[in-house]
């Protein structure tokens, strides 16, 4: 029986030291930038910074995310947006998981003065594999939103309504840190029937090194009733830049 366990503990100690490395890390950190600087016959700054931060305690995870956007070309501006979310998320068993959230956006380009969102509701796993994940989501929310009637002044009209939401994401994997992501929200006014926000981002993330990847990615954001007449409905934006992560 001593011989037994003299050969069974090394492999139980194994075994439990790669499960401890695929476990997740109660804290992960995920930053983007990506900087354009030009002088000379033209003169443009623009700037994205982007971060994801992800803590675990228990069955708990709470996921803080925030992006910036800042151009100017010829001294003039001509792009400041700003959107941050905090989620919360508790697993319900059978892959579901109960979630909520708050979140902030500011586009004065846009139209945007201010928008708060709270929202609650329920996420299943449909595929998580190794190589590839999809998740469907659905539920309620409440948006506070000011937004300026003319984008050359800065009178604002307020309103507040009742949202619904559904999204899906998809990930596919190449390697642990090179993948591909696609997600989707559709955000329906529950108040006003013709009003609804559409939002689709497709992203690649390439790894250079240790903690260092390229980034790409294509977002849509399409707003079937803009604040004005004057601004169109859909905002399209590439970035490329670094990623780093720890």
């Amino acid at each position: 029986m001593t011989r037994a366990l003299s050969l069974a503990l090394p492999t139980l100690l194994l075994a439990s030291a790669l499960a401890g490395q695929d476990a997740p890390k109660p804290v992960q950190f995920t930053g983007d930038v990506g900087l354009v600087n030009a002088a000379g016959n033209t003169r443009v700054t623009t700037i994205n910074v982007g971060d994801r931060l992800v803590l675990r305690s228990g069955r708990f995870l709470f996921t803080q995310t925030f992006g910036l956007i800042y151009g100017r070309n010829d001294g003039e501006l001509n792009a400041n947006s700003r959107q941050a979310r905090l989620r919360g998320e508790y697993p319900g068993g059978a892959r579901i998981t109960m979630y909520g959230f708050v979140g902030y956006e500011r586009d004065r380009f846009a139209g945007i003065a201010r928008r708060l969102e709270e929202g609650i509701g329920f996420a299943w796993s449909a595929i998580a594999s190794p190589k590839q994940e999809l998740q469907l989501e659905g539920g309620f929310g409440l948006t506070q939103e000011r937004k300026y009637l003319d984008p050359d002044l800065n009178a604002t009209e307020s309103q507040r309504f009742a949202t619904g939401r559904t999204a899906v994401r998809y990930k596919y994997l190449f390697t642990k840190a090179a993948y591909v992501q696609e997600s989707f929200e559709f955000l329906p006014d529950l108040k006003n029937g013709d009003n609804h926000r559409v939002t689709s981002e497709s992203m690649l993330v390439a790894p250079i090194s240790g903690h260092f990847a390229l980034k790409v990615s294509y977002l849509v954001k399409y707003n079937r009733t803009p604040p004005s007449p004057e601004l169109v409905k859909t905002d399209r934006l590439l970035t490329t830049g670094v990623q780093v992560s720890w």
